[in-house]
């Protein structure tokens, strides 16, 4: 009886011990080595989607939705189609306003040389997912929805293969009667399918994939807000300095009484205005001396680096990001009239001696503390003291 009891025991002592142990040894392996919950933003846009078309493996936001929205490299994107590497996104606003060129070709244009040597080098490198940028092509157009789609134009450059075509403001594709018409450009870039940090994807709460610590300017990204002194400023480029302008009038003035040439000379020039009575108002150790593009421009951008100036304060002149949203003069002439950009957002000659709008523009140092501030427009870095 007492060897039955034993046996009964020890068996009882032996499985008490191999669940205990057992346990502990699943417990602690098991939280030794968790797999940590990965969310890519794909994952995460197929739980929340509103309307998505598959077409050979990519899906495609169709029609005019409203949770595409992206919020990426300082400026808002729309997530065009995604498939499990990479998401193509085009940007929601014009970035710039340029001649196509002098033909048809893509491959020939001004088009892709600004979006290869000046739109490229300012996204995040990290993310993207190749080096490949372009404009919205026909076919992808097509599967959104075309006219019905959430891409809106106010009169933009597409392609059609190596050929250039234009989207009106009614959504309608049409051949352009000429390639020297000044028209938008939205470009399009494919980034890698990332981790989701936040948001839905609409407008007020756009998806998130960037964690940016920004304790100085040069921390910033092109397209955000700065707030400086008294005024609100976007970034433009962040090569010798951080240059910005100023998204509000500072008033209006002429160019000059006659001279078509942003340089120093007669006391009413803009040029004296702006780097003498406008300069004062701000903190002249703050600002990186700036070359300023002051030519014309025939058949490509890069004409207007013919002729350079040096000062503190300018003005934007054609091919600079954000050109379409002010409402005055650019740095661009033409014998003896200059460029300004009307309410229409479009390019036209003027006599110097107009009385104009005035957006000026300067380069602030990279050092530059951040004090606050988000960098939106709603919420701008503070700069400065």
């Amino acid at each position: 009886m007492l060897k039955r009891i034993f046996v009964i025991g020890s068996i009882l002592f032996l499985s008490f011990m191999v669940i205990f142990y057992g346990y502990r040894l699943f417990y602690y392996y098991s939280a030794e080595h968790k797999k940590k919950t990965v969310t890519t933003l794909t994952n995460q846009i197929i739980t929340n989607s509103e309307k998505l078309l598959e077409i050979e493996n990519d899906f495609y936001f169709y029609g005019d939705v409203s949770n595409n929205y992206l919020y990426y490299s300082g400026m808002e994107y729309r997530i065009i189609s995604f498939n499990d590497d990479y998401l193509t996104v085009i940007a929601n606003e014009d970035l710039t306003k340029l001649r196509y060129g002098v033909g048809e070709e893509y491959d020939l244009s001004d088009i892709k040389i600004w979006l290869e040597n000046e739109y490229l080098k300012n996204v995040n490198q990290g993310l993207l997912y190749s080096q490949e940028t372009k404009l919205l092509d026909l076919k992808t157009y097509v599967a959104i929805g075309e006219s019905s789609s959430f891409i809106k134009s106010n009169d933009m450059w597409l392609v059609d293969g190596n050929k250039g075509l234009m989207l009106d403001k009614d959504g309608n594709v049409n051949t352009p009667n000429s390639y020297q018409y000044f028209l938008n450009i939205k470009p399009i870039i494919k980034i890698k399918n990332i981790n989701y940090i936040k948001g839905n994807g609409t407008i007020n709460n756009p998806y998130i994939v960037e964690n940016k610590i920004v304790n100085v300017l040069e921390d910033a990204y092109v397209g955000e807000y700065i707030k400086y002194k008294n005024g609100i400023y976007r970034i433009l480029s962040k090569e010798s300095g951080v240059k910005v302008v100023s998204i509000d009038s500072i008033g209006q003035h002429s160019f000059s009484s006659s001279n078509t040439l942003y340089e120093s000379g007669l006391r009413d020039d803009l040029y004296n205005y702006l780097n003498n009575e406008f300069l004062s108002s701000l903190n002249s150790d703050d600002l990186v001396l700036t070359t300023w593009k002051n030519g014309p421009y025939n058949t490509s951008y890069q004409e207007s680096e013919s002729r350079l100036v040096s000062s503190y304060v300018g003005l934007l002149t054609v091919g600079d990001y954000f050109i379409q949203n002010i409402k005055g003069y650019i740095l661009l002439s033409s014998e003896d009239t200059v460029y300004t950009i009307n309410e229409d957002k479009n390019l036209y000659k003027v006599s110097p001696n107009k009385v104009l709008d005035i957006y000026p523009s300067f380069s602030l140092k990279n050092e530059l503390k951040i004090n606050g501030g988000m960098g939106t427009k709603e919420s701008p870095y503070e700069v400065g003291e």
